[in-house]
Formats: structure tokens, C-alpha cells, sequence
């Protein structure tokens, strides 16, 4: 009776099929795996007169959707529709995606080479794809209980021989992609009723086939069971299949986001990188579910809540939860996640001390890295308020014209040489970052891409720097303060600054150690308070204009410049 229902679930999928054509029988592929126990050939009779009768005289076998579920099923075709308007290539597999799968390089190897011997003497992908499908389902069996559990690793699947549902679709998946044939994966966006299969596209059209149901092979506690037969109307069948279940659809939906509740990011979609927009307050219950890409998220700061399973997806290394988040998932078991699908040891949660993202972390043993404010110069760990340059640092810092020297902690580092790509960041930012800068190689040693390079290039093309001659910029080299003050001079002159202001340099024991091409910078400098010189044991006053200039003496000269000079 279980078989026969089993039988008659799957049939009551298909529309418009007869009895009668329910089943087409395939000669068996034997090449890679043993016999299975047969059934009888009566038994086998027995049930589809059995299935037909049962199928004729009860209604609610109707191959029509119920009027309950034609909204959903109208919203669906609209989200297939999306997915068939989008270009076939972008589904294509690069080399990223196959170490997404967490197979060694023989194990993909082989399964690629599986892939060219199934397809041998196929003209088409239409034909490699029915290939492909049949394949597994001939030669795979369902897996409905045992010991040995059911992978759905693609090597996995085809070395036990048994799967269940994800298995049969990311094994195919794998094959077709390693024919350059775009296949996705299709499953259930309601959580009523799970599933997997798949769509390919042929060169002219997205083919629908689940070499699931197409199987009647099954698994069962150590027993292969096979059948004779396969369910042929589960390649190529119509979108709209569904009565009792959900209606499935493709794993690449368009990115949805809706009255504040983030609902979908596309699975296929080739990012590693996503920050969570602006106005969204909810990431709902599988909003990020199967995208294999994705390294690193960062949620808005508009977001207050996060639901179960919000963000399984396997790639997941890194993701940031503002302060503002004070739910996240909603599962109180004692130590059992229901947010992330990733063990804990792989994965970092970037949040700020205290909050409810900070507690959930430290509950189920993720990594934690804490939120730095880089605007903040209370969490720069080698400034104090106590020094002479606090209230210059502090400016800089707030204003955001200079930061931390280190990717991971919060340093100022006082007293550290400046660089000339330095100094060119910091004029290009207090100028507002103009945007019309291209690249013209105007310096050899400053190649493209770099974090000073546009910065360069445009104080090159302003007259604000011009280098160190033989078409050298000398990024990496050290600024001296009379250097520094030519930098500035320029740069107040290009912002429409009054530069006619001098003052004398007698006060100043080593006046004549200023060069002279930079004597007129200096006494401009002196004059606007930038510089003062550096007071001596005797009680004098140097300029000590070759010294390289430091991190917080250039801090103080802009912080001064910004406040008299360009106010």
C-alpha cells in the first residue's frame, strides 16, 4: 500500500498525463552498478491497474490548481518568467563555483570525465542534458533509509550509489556545468515541502527535468531495490505541476525587498560580497538560503531583526550585525543555532561589545571581531588625551582626512614618518575627492590600483605635486617639512586661499639650512601659524626644515589650515 501511494503522489504531479502513459519503460544502464532486487513482473501489473483505477474514480485527483492556490501559483510564473528573461551565461560556472562544491581537484576531475562518457555520441546540449538526467536516474537509487547515510556531495553520490533528492539535483548540476550547459537547481520556496531539481538550458530554452522522480530505484536498509521502468513525464515538464504542494522554483530569483523585509538574494547571484541596503529592517527566514558564493555580508543599519535560517548559506565567513539588530532568530533551545548554517569555528561575527549580536556569538561559539570606529579617536590605542598633539589628531580623525596605519586594530601612529602618497591622499580628500581624475601614467612608479594612486594622478594634473624627477613620484618616500609646506602651499592656493601672507624666519636658529627654493613655502607657513618650530634646550627655536615630517606634526599643520586658513 506505501508503494502504491508513493507511486500515486508522484503521478497526481503531472499534468495532463493519462494512465496509461504514466510510465515508459527504459532499457537499464548496468556499466557502473549491480543488480538490485527486481519485483515481480505481476506485482508491477497489479499496481498500475491498481493506480488507474484509483486515479479515475477519485476527484480530488484533478489536474487542475485549486482556486486557493492560483494566486500563488500566478506569483510563481512570474518569478519563472524573471528567471528565463535573465542571460543563460551569467548561470555558467567559473572555477570559484567548483571549489564552492568541496571536492578535491581528482575527485572533480573525475566526475568530469563521468560527464564526457555519459554524453559520448550527444550532437546537442538538448540531448546531453536528457543524458545527464537519465543517467541518474537509471543508475542512482532513492535513498529512503539505512546506515550508510545519503551524501549529497556529487562524488559522494556517484561512488554510494544513493541520494535523496539535493543529491539527485546538485549531481547533475555538476555534470551539465562541466559541459559548459547552464544548470541551476529548483526547490520549494514554501517551507510545507522541501525539494530539488533542476533546470538546464539547452541553447534556445530553460529544460525543467527531477531525475528524482524520474528514478523508481530506491535504498533500504542495505537492499537496492530496482524497477524496470522509469517516470519519462519528469524531463521536460511544465512549470505548473503542483496541486497539494508548493510550487518550486529556480534557485536564481530576483533579489527581493519588500516593505522593509529582505526576502531573497539570488543563490547564483557571483558576488562574495553583499552589504544589506538602507531601509530594510527585516532579514526574513531564508532570505540568503543556498548561495554557495558569498564570503562576507554586512547588514544594514536599518535592520532590527534577523529570523531563523536568515543567512544558510555555506560560503559564509564573515558577516558584520550593527547595534541596532535586537533579535536574532528565534529558536530558545539551549545550543541550537538557527540563524547560520556554517560551524561556528568558521565563521566571524564582526558586532559591537554588549550588543545582541556580541551575545548570540559568544552562545554558540562563533568567532568574534569587534566594530571599529575609525572616527572615533577615543578607540585609537596609541594616542592620549594628554599629548600635545591630541586636539590636532582628533580633528583629522573626525573629519575623516586621516585614519588608522593598520587594516585591523585602530593606530594613529604619532610619530611616524610621512609619505609623499601620504600627504597626496590627504590634500586630494581635503579638496572633496574630485571625480574627473583618469589615469594618465604621469609617474612610472605609481601604477594603477593603488590606494594613492587616483590621489597622485590628481595632484599631478592640478600642479600640486611634481615629483622627484625621471618621471618618479616616489610614493613610498619621506616628506621633509619644507617639503611639507610647499605640499600646503599649493593646496591652499588651489582652493582660492589668500596665500600672500610672510613672515620673517630670524626667530629661528637654522633659518639658513631652509632651501631657497623653499624659503618663500616657509615664511608663508610661518606666517599662517602652520609651523612654529621646534623649541631647543637653550630656549632657541629651530625649523629644522630637513627633518622628515611626522604623522602628528602633519595632523596639527591640517588641522590648523582647515580651521584659519580655509574656513
Amino acid at each position: 500500500m506505501y508503494f502504491l501511494l508513493f507511486e500515486l503522489h508522484g503521478w497526481g504531479k503531472r499534468s495532463a498525463v493519462q494512465p496509461q502513459t504514466i510510465y515508459s519503460e527504459v532499457p537499464k544502464v548496468k556499466k557502473y552498478f549491480p543488480k538490485g532486487e527486481k519485483p515481480m513482473k505481476k506485482r508491477m501489473i497489479a499496481i498500475l491497474l491498481t493506480a488507474a483505477l484509483v486515479l479515475a474514480a477519485v476527484p480530488q485527483f484533478s489536474l487542475t490548481a485549486s482556486a486557493a492556490s492560483m494566486a500563488y501559483v500566478e506569483r510563481s510564473q512570474e518569478v519563472l518568467e524573471n528567471f528565463c528573461a535573465q542571460d543563460p551565461s551569467m548561470f555558467l560556472w567559473n572555477e570559484y563555483y567548483y571549489e564552492k562544491t568541496f571536492m578535491t581537484q581528482e575527485e572533480t576531475d573525475s566526475l568530469k570525465q563521468l560527464a564526457r562518457e555519459i554524453t559520448a555520441g550527444c550532437s546537442t546540449d538538448a540531448e546531453r542534458i536528457h543524458a545527464v538526467a537519465f543517467y541518474l536516474a537509471e543508475n542512482i537509487y532513492y535513498y529512503v533509509r539505512g546506515s550508510i547515510g545519503a551524501s549529497s556531495r556529487p562524488c559522494d553520490v556517484i561512488e554510494t550509489r544513493v541520494a535523496v533528492c539535493e543529491g539527485f539535483a546538485k549531481t547533475a548540476e555538476f555534470l551539465l556545468q562541466c559541459l559548459g550547459i547552464p544548470c541551476v537547481i529548483a526547490d520549494s520556496e514554501d517551507s510545507v515541502s522541501f525539494h530539488a531539481y533542476n533546470y538546464a538550458y539547452d541553447g534556445e530554452r530553460w529544460i525543467a527535468f527531477d531525475s528524482t522522480w524520474i528514478c523508481t530505484n530506491s535504498y533500504t536498509d542495505g537492499v537496492f531495490q530496482e524497477v524496470p521502468f522509469l517516470r519519462t513525464h519528469y524531463y521536460d515538464f511544465d512549470f505548473e505541476f503542483g496541486i497539494d504542494e508548493p510550487i518550486h522554483l529556480p534557485k536564481m530569483l530576483p533579489l527581493t525587498i519588500a516593505e522593509g523585509r529582505f526576502e531573497r538574494f539570488p543563490a547564483y547571484a557571483p558576488l562574495t560580497f553583499y552589504e544589506i541596503p538602507e531601509g530594510v529592517t527585516v532579514v526574513t527566514d531564508g532570505a540568503f538560503n543556498g548561495n554557495e558564493m558569498l564570503e562576507e555580508i554586512v547588514v544594514g543599519k536599518d535592520v532590527t531583526t534577523i529570523e531563523d535560517y536568515a543567512f544558510s548559506c555555506d560560503g559564509l565567513r564573515t558577516i558584520t550585525i550593527p547595534a541596532t539588530v535586537t533579535s536574532i532568530g528565534g529558536n530558545e533551545e539551549p545550543g541550537y543555532e538557527d540563524v547560520f548554517c556554517v560551524p561556528s569555528y568558521y565563521l566571524t561575527i564582526i558586532c559591537e561589545k554588549g550588543s545582541c549580536a556580541y551575545r548570540y556569538a559568544q552562545s554558540y561559539g562563533h568567532r568574534i571581531k569587534l566594530i571599529r570606529h575609525p572616527l572615533c579617536p577615543a578607540e585609537y590605542s596609541d594616542i592620549k588625551s594628554s599629548a600635545w598633539y591630541y586636539p590636532a589628531v582628533s580633528y583629522v580623525i573626525e573629519n575623516g582626512l586621516m585614519g588608522s596605519t593598520d587594516t585591523y586594530e585602530l593606530t594613529f601612529a604619532p610619530n611616524t614618518k610621512v609619505s609623499r602618497a601620504m600627504v597626496a591622499s590627504i590634500m586630494y580628500r581635503i579638496a572633496g575627492t574630485p571625480s574627473d581624475v583618469t589615469y594618465q601614467a604621469t609617474f612610472t612608479d605609481v601604477p594603477q590600483n593603488q590606494w594613492y594612486t587616483t590621489a597622485v594622478e590628481w595632484a599631478a594634473q592640478n600642479n600640486l605635486a611634481s615629483g622627484k624627477g625621471n618621471n618618479r613620484f616616489d610614493p613610498n618616500g619621506y616628506v621633509t617639512r619644507q617639503e611639507l609646506a610647499a605640499f600646503i602651499f599649493r593646496l591652499a592656493e588651489y582652493q582660492n586661499a589668500d596665500t600672500g601672507r610672510r613672515a620673517s624666519l630670524d626667530a629661528f636658529k637654522d633659518r639658513a639650512s631652509v632651501a631657497s627654493w623653499a624659503k618663500d613655502y616657509v615664511m608663508w607657513a610661518v606666517a599662517e601659524n602652520l609651523l612654529s618650530g621646534k623649541g631647543q634646550s637653550d630656549g632657541s627655536l629651530k625649523m629644522a626644515p630637513t627633518d622628515n615630517a611626522t604623522r602628528a606634526e602633519l595632523a596639527a599643520i591640517i588641522a590648523r589650515l582647515m580651521q584659519e586658513v580655509l574656513k
